[in-house]
């Protein structure tokens, strides 16, 4: 299995439902205001899953020289139908790598899908060791039926070792080094709608730091 790092593994909780003290800025969703960052798809903006603070030292960016790392998707066509990857340079502009093509829809996943969600900015919140055993042991052989109820779907997380539906290595499509893990997405987003309304969704972050690539795929159960 590729491990990301930091090897500590930390949920990514609304900021008012937690009692942590933290001065970071990760934030859930929001408008994308970044340069370069649009669906070549569908002529409009990526959607924001997540900005990471680079400023954190738990999640272990600081050589990348950003301020921010931006894990951006599109739902509503076939961007991820291929391998999805992107840079980010010093000045927080994106560069498309590789996407897939075409397939645009009006009404998926739903209708009525947003620009862009509401932003929520979070803490993170270190995975308790019992629960980053269970899950562990779940990704290696376990069945589903074994995880407690609140395990058995993906959730946000940075680092460790998340809820995978697959640990299938990856390397970058800039310099061919292996590009660890970084972090996974539920389907749950910032208000009642989530992203694509499958619990069992779940997108893939990995990493190139020598490049500042960022490859996004997507999984279901």
């Amino acid at each position: 299995m590729v491990y990301a790092r930091p090897e500590q593994g930390y949920l990514l909780v609304d900021r008012q439902t937690t009692s942590a003290s933290q001065s970071f800025a990760h934030q859930l969703c929001g408008e994308n205001a970044y340069e370069g960052a649009d669906c070549p798809n569908c002529r409009k903006k990526l959607l924001l899953l997540l900005t990471v603070d680079a400023a954190d030292p738990r999640v272990e960016l600081s050589s990348l020289g950003i301020r921010k790392l931006p894990v951006l998707l599109c739902w509503t066509c076939n961007i991820a139908q291929a391998p999805f990857a992107y840079t980010v340079d010093d000045q927080l502009r994106v560069r498309l790598v590789l996407h897939g093509e075409g397939g645009c829809e009006t009404e998926f996943p739903y209708r009525n899908y947003p620009k862009h969600f509401p932003a929520t900015m979070c803490d993170l919140v270190p995975v308790p060791e019992e629960e980053a055993a269970a899950v562990a042991a779940f990704n290696r052989n376990g069945s589903i039926v074994d995880l407690p109820r609140h395990l058995d779907a993906p959730r946000h997380q940075i680092g460790g070792e998340p809820f995978l539906y697959t640990d299938d290595p990856e390397h970058c499509p800039l310099c061919n080094r292996p590009m660890p893990l970084f972090c996974v997405l539920g389907d749950r987003a910032t208000d009642t709608r989530d992203f694509t309304r499958n619990a069992w969704v779940e997108t893939v972050v990995h990493l190139c730091r020598a490049c500042r690539c960022v490859l996004v795929q997507t999984f279901c159960d």
